[in-house]
C-alpha cells in the first residue's frame, strides 16, 4: 500500500476513476485514512466519471431520476452524489434498464422478434433501447404527474424520433406492459402494467 500512497492526488484521483463501478471506488476510498479524504474533497469528480462509464446513456439516466426525485418523492432538496437520492435512484433506474433490455433481447432472440427487430438492438442508426427505457419511464411519470409539465418536452423528444424508433418505443413499453405471462416477473419489476 505504500506504493500506492506515495502517488501524488492527481494520480490517486486516476485510480479512483478507473475504478468500473461506484461501488468498488467506494470500497477503495475505505482502505486508508489518505484514500477517504481524496474521495471526501473530489467525489463529485470521481462519482461522475465512474458513473458515466458505469451508466448507458448516462445523460438520460441522470435526467430520468432527478424528475423522479422531484415528483415522486418530492424532494426538492437535491444532494450531490455520492451519497444522494438522485444516485441511488440513478442506480436504481440503470439496473432496471439493463433488466428490462436485456429480458427484451433475450425475447426477440428466442423468437419473439423478426430479424430486423433483431438487428436493430444495437444498431448506432437507431435510438439504444436504454435510451427508449428511460424515455418510457419519464412518458408514465408525465401522466403520473401533470404539474410537472414535461408533455411538450415529451412530444418535442418523440418528434425528433425517427418512425422506427417510435415504433421501437411502443413494441418495448407493449413488452414491459402487457406481455405474455412469462414475461410477468420482469414487468412487475418496472412498475409499467397496463392500466385498466
Amino acid at each position: 500500500m505504500v506504493g500506492l500512497l506515495s502517488l501524488s492526488n492527481e494520480l490517486l484521483i486516476q485510480v479512483f476513476t478507473s475504478c468500473t463501478t461506484i461501488e468498488s471506488a467506494m470500497s477503495l476510498s475505505r482502505v486508508d485514512k489518505t484514500l477517504h479524504s481524496i474521495w471526501l474533497k473530489y467525489n463529485g469528480k470521481i462519482t461522475r466519471t465512474v458513473l458515466q462509464r458505469q451508466i448507458p446513456e448516462y445523460e438520460n439516466a441522470v435526467d430520468l431520476a432527478i424528475l423522479e426525485q422531484v415528483w415522486i418523492t418530492r424532494n426538492t432538496q437535491l444532494a450531490a452524489p455520492p451519497f444522494s437520492k438522485v444516485t441511488t435512484q440513478l442506480l436504481h433506474n440503470a439496473k432496471l434498464a439493463t433488466s428490462a433490455t436485456n429480458a427484451r433481447t433475450v425475447r426477440l432472440l428466442a423468437g419473439g422478434g423478426n430479424v430486423p427487430d433483431i438487428l436493430k438492438i444495437c444498431s448506432p442508426n437507431h435510438t439504444s433501447l436504454h435510451t427508449i427505457y428511460y424515455l418510457m419511464r419519464t412518458i408514465a411519470l408525465s401522466y403520473l404527474h401533470p404539474e410537472a409539465r414535461l408533455q411538450r418536452a415529451l412530444c418535442a423528444t418523440l418528434r425528433a424520433y425517427s418512425k422506427e424508433d417510435v415504433g421501437r418505443l411502443d413494441m418495448f413499453c407493449t413488452f414491459l406492459r402487457c406481455g405474455d405471462a412469462g414475461d410477468r416477473r420482469e414487468r412487475d419489476k418496472h412498475g409499467i402494467d397496463k392500466p385498466w
